[in-house]
């Protein structure tokens, strides 16, 4: 065909492709912002709050790339931190944002301080007001139920569980600890009648907030 003859290759070449000599100027022109920017990430705290890097902020998409898989091979060894790649959308402009984002993931943290110290967090649940909001929160930290099973999915709920085993009127015990044979946190409860001496979800919903914010 026309269009795949030597010449046509040849010229498109030329118009579309670099020389090495070009090529070597770009990547250590990204390099050395990627080492900038390298930098400064060693020096600054890692919390569970995102640092987020806009690949429009960098020069040029090399210089993002390259960052990106620097800041990965960094922390490639440590459990708690996480870098992750994302392009969230403006909903009102359906504009896409390119970036990465470097965090302590909660999920871990909560982890981790289980598996150490071996604490089992007990409270109690009765509004569904109290339910919903549990639920929802352990499920996002990586909470199973008492098989391994999402307590939130397209085929478990423990919340709408847990409102129609205690009704109206009904108080709930749930317990989160560490299991060996699923590794994860696992969530089990049962009807109690609590004479206070059993701490509200709030008390300990403030205690998992401290958990993931060391």
């Amino acid at each position: 065909m026309e269009y795949l003859t030597a010449e046509w290759l040849i010229e498109w070449a030329r118009t579309h492709c670099m020389s090495d000599e070009e090529l070597d100027v770009r990547n250590k022109a990204a390099l050395e912002e990627a080492n900038i920017v390298m930098d400064k990430i060693k020096e600054t705290e890692i919390t569970v709050e995102p640092i987020t890097f806009k690949a429009s902020s960098f020069t040029s998409a090399r210089a993002f790339s390259k960052v990106m898989f620097m800041v990965a091979e960094y922390f490639k060894d440590n459990n708690d931190i996480v870098v992750r790649y994302s392009k969230p959308e403006n909903k009102e402009s359906g504009e896409a944002t390119v970036c990465f984002q470097i965090l302590k993931s909660k999920a871990k943290m909560l982890l981790k301080y289980l598996v150490e110290t071996k604490e089992k967090l007990t409270f109690t649940l009765s509004s569904n007001k109290d339910i919903k909001s549990c639920i929802k929160s352990l499920n996002s930290l990586g909470v199973k139920g008492d098989k391994g099973e999402p307590l939130s999915s397209k085929n478990t709920d423990y919340g709408s569980n847990i409102k129609e085993f205690i009704g109206d009127s009904g108080r709930v015990c749930i317990t989160v600890e560490y299991d060996d044979e699923y590794g994860c946190p696992i969530l089990n409860w049962d009807l109690i009648e609590d004479n206070g001496s059993i701490e509200p979800y709030s008390v300990v919903k403030e205690r998992i907030d401290e958990i993931i914010r060391q």
